[in-house]
């Protein structure tokens, strides 16, 4: 949003908009002057580098912008048309304070950021969609910049084709193609996550559904699709990382591209290492699988309602367990590999995380040349395992003892060579 500042040069009584007493800082409330203009209007086409429907896609984005608001068909129905109609986007830019008419004061004018948002799929690569940020769904995280967004993958439905209003009615001789697309995050989340949460869980809000009795058979085809959600291994795409957890897109056509939040705790056993090979597999734009959560909670407002939880975790080996297997082999002593120092401590020895199996600390002896700069610049070491056992007990005791000597820092390799002649 540009600064209020700005605005109030030429209007000077705006103010940004509140909800539950808290400003929103990408809305902006003013009245509404005699010159103004929306930025549907063309005069703003160029000033916002703004871009029609492409000529080749009329009849495609025609199709994806159904169900029409004038369809007086069932809701239901409706929906289940809207489902189909959702896709996969990037979040190219924003533009700010975009002036839109309020919704229901004429003599009010609005100033919104607006995010243009990119199709993934090459049919309509020329197309951009304009999104509100009050539409802009329960991954914008932080709520206070959209900017923040920028290079984010999201579901989105184009709701509107918004006709630019040209200067002149015979404009439509030479640009007859004068429509934008109007896209929601919030409804395409609504449309694909809703009908999911609904049937994995077996309350509401908390609330058990006793409104409506159902018979025997539904009761069963419900269990059934429960069942198979809950059993199913889904590809996704991180769309959104955060400190409490990531966001992601499923690419499946098949389920509408859902989105589903993944907490800390449920990422991966990697997710915490300090392996650079393992840290680059939880950025925005990497694939991952996960499962969906039989305990699913729920949230009330700002569209956290339609929040379907997962895990990842799940689906991994943990590191503990590799550990264990090698001891059992008797693999583990007089092996080397590269490592990374996670802990300096001369007192008690050093831990360590092994590149081939992160997630996995071990110590290393206190008397390793070393300094604590391995820790803070993530220098590579080689080290060699002296010893390895097992705690002595019960077989679903996984407490091990795993011992390294150091050898040498692997980072004196790239000092050699730069030293030879190629």
């Amino acid at each position: 949003m540009l600064p209020l500042k700005l605005i109030h040069k030429s209007h000077p009584n705006a103010t940004y908009a509140t909800q539950d007493n808290k400003r929103i800082r990408d809305i902006v409330i003013a009245d509404k002057n005699d010159t103004d203009e929306f930025w549907f209007d063309y005069n703003k086409k160029d000033e916002f580098h703004l871009e029609f429907i492409p000529r080749n896609l009329v009849a495609e984005i025609n199709e994806l912008a159904k169900p029409s608001i004038t369809d007086k068909r069932p809701q239901v129905y409706l929906d289940n048309i809207a489902r189909s109609k959702v896709i996969p986007t990037l979040i190219e830019s924003v533009i700010e304070s975009m002036p839109t008419p309020h919704e229901t004061d004429e003599s009010k004018i609005e100033f919104i950021d607006y995010l243009v948002l990119v199709p993934l799929n090459q049919v309509y690569s020329e197309l951009k969609i304009y999104v509100p940020s009050n539409k802009a769904g329960m991954t914008r995280l932080p709520r206070t910049n959209v900017r923040d967004m920028v290079g984010r993958y999201v579901s989105c439905k184009i709701v509107n084709l918004k006709r630019c209003i040209l200067p002149h009615s015979y404009d439509t001789k030479t640009i007859w193609n004068n429509y934008y697309a109007e896209g929601s995050i919030e409804r395409a989340e609504q449309l694909a996550c809703a009908d999911i949460k609904s049937t994995i869980a077996e309350v509401q809000r908390g609330e058990v559904k006793n409104s409506v009795v159902l018979n025997q058979r539904v009761v069963e085809r419900l269990k059934e699709e429960r069942a198979s959600l809950l059993s199913s291994i889904f590809n996704g795409v991180i769309a959104q990382t955060s400190n409490r957890g990531i966001y992601v897109i499923c690419t499946e056509k098949d389920y509408h591209y859902f989105t589903v939040y993944i907490p800390r705790g449920r990422i991966s056993y990697l997710y915490e290492s300090i392996v650079p090979s393992s840290t680059s597999k939880f950025k925005v734009g990497e694939q991952i699988r996960f499962k969906l959560v039989e305990e699913q909670t729920y949230l009330e407002g700002k569209g956290l309602e339609n929040q379907i939880l997962a895990d990842s975790k799940c689906l991994e080996t943990p590191p503990r367990e590799q550990i264990l297997k090698l001891i059992d082999e008797n693999k583990l002593v007089g092996s080397t590999h590269k490592a990374y120092v996670v802990a300096y401590d001369i007192t008690r020895g050093h831990r360590i995380e092994l590149e081939d199996i992160p997630g996995a600390i071990v110590k290393l002896n206190s008397d390793a040349r070393i300094t604590p700069d391995f820790v803070l610049k993530r220098t590579p070491i080689f080290v060699k395992v002296d010893r390895a056992r097992r705690f002595p007990g019960p077989e679903d005791d996984q407490r091990y003892t795993v011992y390294c000597s150091y050898i040498s820092d692997a980072s004196s390799k790239e000092k050699a060579v730069s030293a030879f002649e190629f």
